[in-house]
Parts: structure tokens; sequence; C-alpha cells
């Protein structure tokens, strides 16, 4: 009951409050707020640890390093909390003071060709302000979230009301509607044929994923859902790969990465994107809970 007590008081209470603080003043406080509390925050921190030495430490990541990673992620994920709140409330003259961003044309050059586009990301980073940069630069881009509705059993009334503005805020600064996993997903393939940019995450685990493949990765075989192959096959939507990484303090650096084709051999391409983030900066990988799940030795 505390933990979803105190959850509620950071998320719809203090977050929202300091958002309103000039940003440098903001983001520091922001690190100083977990962004969850009692078990929750025991569960993932130890599935964060649990999964780094189970994938890293074979690989040279060196375990006095862990608790230093840990603290790392968990700022970021503090951090990806207070955009939500901040972000929406800035134009084109502001966002600098957040976020720059390169690549922007090849997403231009990808749209040129008339059937649509997929920005493939993952889980790495304060990975919204791909969008959120994106929308307040002109760039319309609709993104594929998971259900906020009640009908989803997984969240609790906090989440819940917590994401549901989110989403809101994300749909309204990224200036179109996104689609959810909860709505006709049919509209994925009508926003294509519109020549509509759809941001999808490429790690994530809808409840009831059944269609998963292996991939080269790190060593071993990381599992993905095979959404984004399959629709961009099925549409013939090119993909581009987006990846947030940290910059100077509270800023980020957006990098939007061309990909050659469409269908398994893109998505196998930004598998392999993803692979270089993961390697080079792990501690901004928000799945490490997951690799008992998600990924295995190579045979």
């Amino acid at each position: 009951m505390y933990s979803k007590t105190s959850k509620a008081i950071k998320l719809l209470l203090l977050f929202p409050a300091l958002s309103f603080l000039p940003i440098p003043l903001a983001y520091r406080l922001a690190r100083m707020l977990a962004p969850m509390d009692g078990k929750a925050l025991e569960d993932y921190c130890t599935g964060l640890e649990n999964g780094i030495k189970r994938v890293l430490t074979t690989e040279g990541f060196p375990t006095k390093d862990i608790q230093a990673c840990i603290r790392e992620n968990l700022n970021m994920l503090s951090m990806e909390i207070m955009d939500s709140f901040t972000v929406p409330r800035m134009g084109p003259e502001k966002i600098g003071l957040l976020s720059s961003i390169t690549g922007v044309e090849h997403i231009k050059e990808a749209s040129r060709k008339g059937k649509g586009l997929i920005i493939a990301t993952s889980h790495f980073g304060r990975l919204l302000m791909t969008p959120f940069t994106l929308g307040i630069m002109g760039v319309k881009v609709r993104s594929l979230s998971q259900d906020v509705s009640k009908n989803n059993p997984y969240l609790d009334w906090v989440d819940r009301i917590y994401l549901q503005n989110k989403v809101k805020k994300l749909y309204k600064t990224s200036r179109i509607k996104g689609i959810t996993l909860g709505e006709d997903l049919r509209e994925i393939y009508r926003a294509l044929r519109k020549n509509d940019i759809l941001f999808i995450l490429m790690d994530a685990y809808p409840p009831g994923v059944t269609r998963l493949e292996g991939h080269p990765f790190l060593g071993g075989v990381l599992k993905l859902p095979t959404g984004i192959e399959r629709i961009s096959q099925r549409s013939k939507a090119p993909l581009v790969y987006a990846s947030v990484k940290p910059a100077k303090e509270w800023r980020v650096k957006v990098e939007i990465r061309p990909i050659e084709g469409y269908g398994k051999h893109a998505f196998e391409s930004a598998v392999k994107e993803l692979e270089k983030d993961v390697s080079k900066q792990p501690c901004q990988w928000w799945q490490w809970g997951y690799m008992s799940a998600m990924w295995s030795p190579t045979a």
C-alpha cells in the first residue's frame, strides 16, 4: 500500500510540480526521486543486476561497476518521467535546451518513397525524446503504445492515470494521434498507406505475444517480437533506427540512422544497431530484468 501511495505522490504530484521549475533545477531534483519505490524498486534493481551478470560479465563488464550502472539507469528513468511533463510545454526555440538531433534527412528521404515509414527504436535511454523532438520540429510521428485503458490488467490505477496523461501529451507534442494496442490494429496499415510515420518499440513484449524470433546479440541470442518486420514486409514500408543517448547533464542526443530495405532484412539491421548501442552504453537499456526470457547463450 505504501509503495502505491508513494508512487502516486511522485507521478501525479511531485514530478508535475518540478516541471514548472527552471530546467537545470527540475532535472537535478528529478534524479533525487527514484522512478519507483518499495518492492518494485528492489525487484527492478535485482533484475537489472542479474541481467547484466547473465549477459555482460562474460564479455568483460566489471562486477564492481554494476551498482554505478544501476544508479545511472535509475537516473535516466527519472529524467524520462520528467521529459513527459516538461517537453509538451516547449516550442522549437526551447527544445534545444534538452535535445539535439541528427539524421532527420533519413526520415525525409524514406518518406519520399510514399509507403509510410517505421521508426524502429528500443527501450534505450529517454526514448520518447525522439517523437517529442521531431514533433516540435514539425515532423508528425504516430506512436504505437501499450493499451492504457482499464482493459489492461497489468496497470494499477496510478500507472493508468500517469500513462493516459503521458500518451495524451505525446499525441499533442508529436502533432498527431497515435495508436494503442487496445485499438483496431488495422489502423497501422491504414496509417502507412497514408504515408504516415510510425514510432514503434522493437524490444517490447506485449501481453500474449507468441511470435518471437532469435537474433544474434551480445554473444548470445535475443528473442524479439516479429511485429515490426511483418508490418514492414506486408506494407513495404522502409525503416529507420532511432537512438537517444545521454549528453551533458540533463541533455540528450537523438540519432536517426538509415536502414536499407524493408521487412526481415531491415529489422535484422535495426537489431544490430541496438546491439551497438547496448554494448557501448549498457546502463541506458531498460530491459535487463527480462534477460532470462529474452536472451540465451549461443549453443
